[in-house]
C-alpha cells in the first residue's frame, strides 16, 4: 500500500502532520515488537526511517504546493477585482454615451446596451434586456407606439428591417411620433457579433428643414426675378393644372383679363378663353393641348398657334417633377414674315437660276460640240497623216538597201529619225483624242503585276544601257485590277521620260503596298522638276527641257498619263527635288479589294461651280468669309453658318439640301463637324459631304470613310477642293 493513500487528499497540513506522527509511532512500535519476535528489527527500522524520508519529502511538496495555491488565489482576486472594475468602466462609458448602443453576439442575442438604447420608446423599452434575439428587439420596436408609422406599414417595416441585417452595415433614419427622428447605424463585427447605434437627430432635420424654407424662398424669388427677364412668356401649373406662376411677358403676349392670371386658376378656364381668335397652325402638334395636360404628359409637346392681329407664338408644354406642367410662349412672327419674304426672294431667285442654267447649258453644248469637231479633226487628220507616213519609211527602208556614202547615210538616217518623230507625235495626239472623247472604254481586268513590269524591263533596259544608266525594275507577287494596255502605256510613258531627262545614275521601278492599293513608283536621278512647273509638266507640249544625244520631248507623255490616270481612277502623284531626281507614282487597286477613290485636282484647272450651292459650317469668322469668297469666284453660290444648330435651320429654311456641305470639325459647341455630316447623310443622302479637319484624332478617318466623307487636312489646298467640288458636279454627289 502507498503510505500516501492513507492521507486525504483534501486536508490541511496540520492535520497530515499529525497523521504522519502517529503512523511513525505504530511503525516504531511494530519494529521494535518485530525485532523481538523474530531478530528483524533492524530491517523494520531501516523501512521506517526510508518512509520517514519520504513522508518529509511530501511534505514540502504539500507547502510548496499549498503557497502556489495561495498565490494563485491572490492572482485571482487581484483579477477578479480589475474586471469588475473593467465591468464599472465600460457601463459608465456605454452610459456616457450620447447615442443608444447594444452589442448583439453572433447569435443575434442582445449581450449589452445602455440606458438609451431603445430609450425613444419608452412602452417597449422596459421588455428589451440581455438575452432577446434581434428578431424580437426589432418587432417590439416596429409595434412601438412612439415609432412614426401607420398600422399598415408596420408589418412592411419589420420585413425590410431584418432583411438589411443580413447587409454587412446599415444605415437609415426612422422618424419618431412628435417631429423628432432618430439615425439608426448597424455594423457587423468580425467574430459575426453586431453593433447598433441609435442617435437622435431631431434638431438637425429640423434646422436642415428650416435651411431647406429659406433657400426655397430664395429660390422663389430668383424663379420671378428670372422668368420676368426672359423674352419668352412662361406660366407655372401645379400638379392639379392650377396656376402657381407667370412673368410679365406672358401679359404680354396674351393680354389676357386681370381676373385671369391668379394663383388657382385652373388651366381649363385659361384655355376657355382663348379658344376663340386663335388656331393652331400645321406643324408637329401630335395631340391637342387639352388632350396632352389631361393625359399621362410622356413627353413634351409643340405647336405653333396664330392669334389676333397676326400674331404668330411657338408654343411648348413640359412636365414638372411634381406632376405639374410649364407652358412657354415665343413670339416668332418677325421669324415667320422673314421666312416668307425669303421664300418668295428663293424662288425669283429659282426662276433666275433656271434661266441662267438654260443659257448656260446652251453655252457648254455649243462648247462641247465645238470640242467634239476639233477632237474629231485631229484624229481624221493624225489618221490620215499616218498612211503617207508609212509610205515614207518604206521609202526609206527601200532607200537604206542601196549603196550610200556616209553623208548619204547620216542623211538617210537622220530623215528615218524625223519620220519616227512625227509618227510618235501623231501616236500620242491620237492617244489624247480617245482619253479626252473617251471614244476607248477601259478594259479593267486582273493580272499580275509582275508580267507588266517584265515587259517593260525588255522595253527599256537597251535604251538605259546605252546611255550609261542602272535600270532597275523590283520584281513583285501582287495581283493588280487595271486596264493592262492603259496602265502599260502610263508607266511606259514615266519610264521613258525618266530615262530621257537622266543623264547619270540610275532608274528604279518599285511596287509598295498601301493597305488595299499598290503604289508603282518610277523614280530616276535626273535635272528634278522645280515646285513651280511640278503642275504645268502634265499639260500639253510642256517638256521638262533638253536631253543631250536625244531627239527633244514632244511634251504629250505626260498629258497622256495624267489622262490615262483620271480614266482609270488611279491615284497620280509626284515629288521632285531639282538636281537630284523625280519620283511619280500610280496607286493600283489590289485584287478583291475595294477601294474608296477620289478625284485628282487638275492642275491649272479653274472648276466652273455655276448654280451650285455649297453651305459652308466654320466657327471661324475670318475662314468662313475667305472659304465663301473662293467659292463665288468659282461661280458657286455659298450659305455659311457658324455651328451645327445654324447650319440646319438654314437647311430648314432653304427647303432643300446643298449640291455640297463643306464642315469644320471642330465646331463651337458640343456637336462635331464630322457628327454633323453624318447625321445629315443619314438623312439627305445626295450631297457632297466634305470634312476639314486640323489634326486628325484617333478613328477620324474612320469615321469619315463610315459617313462616305471626303476628309481632308487643314490648311485646304484650292485646287484640290475644286476638283472635288467639280467632279461631284459633272457626275452628280454621292
Amino acid at each position: 500500500m502507498d503510505p500516501s493513500s492513507l492521507l486525504g487528499e483534501n486536508q490541511d497540513l496540520a492535520r497530515e502532520n499529525a497523521k504522519l506522527r502517529r503512523i511513525a509511532e505504530v511503525l516504531m512500535r511494530r519494529v521494535e515488537q518485530k525485532t523481538d519476535e523474530d531478530g528483524s528489527g533492524f530491517a523494520h527500522f531501516e523501512t521506517a526511517l526510508l518512509l520517514e524520508r519520504r513522508v518529509k519529502a511530501r511534505t514540502r511538496d504539500l507547502e510548496d504546493a499549498l503557497e502556489m495555491l495561495n498565490i494563485t488565489n491572490a492572482r485571482l482576486a487581484s483579477a477578479r477585482a480589475r474586471a469588475e472594475l473593467a465591468e464599472v468602466d465600460l457601463t459608465n462609458a456605454l452610459e456616457a454615451f450620447d447615442e443608444g448602443f447594444a452589442l448583439f453576439d453572433a447569435d443575434d442575442l442582445l449581450v449589452r446596451k445602455n440606458s438609451r438604447f431603445a430609450a425613444f420608446a419608452p412602452d417597449v423599452a422596459q421588455r428589451i434586456r440581455p438575452g432577446i434575439a434581434f428578431a424580437e428587439y426589432v418587432g417590439l420596436i416596429a409595434g412601438s407606439d412612439h415609432l412614426g408609422l401607420s398600422d399598415g406599414t408596420r408589418a412592411h417595416w419589420r420585413t425590410e428591417r431584418l432583411a438589411a441585417h443580413a447587409r454587412q452595415s446599415v444605415n437609415f433614419t426612422a422618424g419618431l411620433t412628435g417631429d423628432r427622428w432618430i439615425q439608426v447605424s448597424e455594423q457587423r463585427l468580425p467574430d459575426g457579433s453586431t453593433t447598433v447605434l441609435q442617435t437622435d437627430i431631431t434638431d438637425t432635420v429640423r434646422l436642415e428643414r428650416e435651411e431647406r424654407e429659406k433657400l426655397l424662398d430664395a429660390q422663389a424669388r430668383l424663379v420671378r426675378a428670372t422668368l420676368d427677364h426672359i423674352d419668352q412668356g412662361v406660366a407655372v401649373f401645379d400638379g392639379q393644372a392650377r396656376l402657381t406662376a407667370w412673368n410679365r411677358r406672358l401679359q404680354a403676349l396674351l393680354n389676357p383679363p386681370s381676373r385671369l392670371l391668379r394663383k388657382g386658376v385652373s388651366f381649363a378656364r385659361i384655355l376657355s378663353t382663348f379658344e376663340t381668335g386663335w388656331r393652331v397652325l400645321p406643324g408637329d402638334a401630335s395631340e391637342s393641348l387639352s388632350a396632352w395636360v389631361a393625359g399621362p404628359r410622356c413627353s413634351p409637346l409643340h405647336c405653333t398657334m396664330q392669334g389676333p392681329g397676326g400674331l404668330i407664338v411657338a408654343l411648348h408644354c413640359d412636365s414638372t417633377p411634381e406632376r405639374g406642367f410649364v407652358v412657354s410662349l415665343t413670339d416668332i412672327t418677325a421669324e415667320r414674315e422673314a421666312a416668307a419674304a425669303l421664300h418668295r426672294a428663293n424662288e425669283s431667285l429659282e426662276r433666275r437660276v433656271e434661266e441662267r442654267t438654260h443659257e448656260l447649258a446652251a453655252a457648254r453644248d455649243t462648247a462641247e460640240q465645238a470640242n467634239a469637231s476639233k477632237t474629231r479633226f485631229v484624229a481624221a487628220a493624225s489618221h490620215d497623216l499616218l498612211q503617207p507616213l508609212n509610205a515614207a519609211k518604206l521609202f526609206i527602208a527601200a532607200l537604206g538597201e542601196k549603196k550610200l556614202n556616209a553623208e548619204q547615210a547620216a542623211l538617210t538616217d537622220r530623215i528615218e529619225r524625223a519620220f519616227g518623230s512625227v509618227e510618235s507625235l501623231l501616236g500620242a495626239l491620237l492617244d489624247i483624242c480617245r482619253l479626252d472623247t473617251h471614244a476607248v472604254a477601259p478594259q479593267v481586268a486582273e493580272f499580275p503585276l509582275e508580267r507588266l513590269l517584265r515587259s517593260l524591263r525588255s522595253d527599256f533596259a537597251a535604251t538605259a544601257e546605252r546611255k550609261g544608266l542602272d535600270l532597275r525594275v523590283l520584281p513583285t507577287s501582287l495581283t493588280v485590277q487595271s486596264d493592262p494596255t492603259h496602265l502599260h502605256r502610263i508607266l511606259q510613258n514615266l519610264l521613258s521620260n525618266a530615262i530621257r531627262y537622266t543623264e547619270h545614275g540610275r532608274v528604279l521601278v518599285g511596287v509598295k503596298r498601301e493597305g488595299a492599293s499598290v503604289r508603282i513608283m518610277v523614280a530616276d536621278t535626273g535635272i528634278g522638276i522645280a515646285k513651280a512647273d511640278q503642275r504645268a509638266v502634265f499639260e500639253e507640249f510642256r517638256r521638262l527641257g533638253e536631253s543631250s544625244g536625244e531627239l527633244p520631248g514632244m511634251g504629250l507623255g505626260l498629258a497622256i498619263v495624267e489622262r490615262a490616270c483620271r480614266l482609270l481612277n488611279h491615284d497620280l502623284s509626284l515629288t521632285s527635288v531639282p538636281g537630284r531626281g523625280t519620283t511619280f507614282s500610280v496607286s493600283v487597286p489590289l485584287v478583291g479589294i475595294e477601294r474608296h477613290t477620289e478625284p485628282r485636282p487638275r492642275p491649272s484647272e479653274t472648276p466652273d461651280l455655276d448654280t451650285m450651292i455649297v453651305l459652308v459650317v466654320e466657327s471661324d469668322a475670318h475662314e468662313r468669309d475667305a472659304l465663301a469668297h473662293l467659292l463665288e469666284s468659282w461661280g458657286a453660290s455659298p450659305v455659311v453658318a457658324e455651328s451645327a444648330t445654324e447650319a440646319r435651320a438654314l437647311i430648314g429654311e432653304l427647303g432643300l439640301t446643298p449640291d455640297a456641305v463643306i464642315a469644320e470639325h471642330r465646331l463651337g459647341g458640343v456637336e462635331s463637324g464630322l457628327g454633323f455630316l453624318a447625321r445629315l447623310r443619314a438623312d439627305n443622302p445626295d450631297f457632297l459631304g466634305v470634312l476639314i479637319a486640323g489634326a486628325r484624332p484617333e478613328g477620324l478617318r474612320e469615321g469619315a470613310a463610315a459617313a462616305s466623307l471626303f476628309l481632308r487636312q487643314a490648311p485646304l489646298d484650292p485646287n484640290d477642293l475644286g476638283a472635288l467640288l467639280a467632279s461631284a458636279r459633272q457626275r452628280g454627289a454621292r
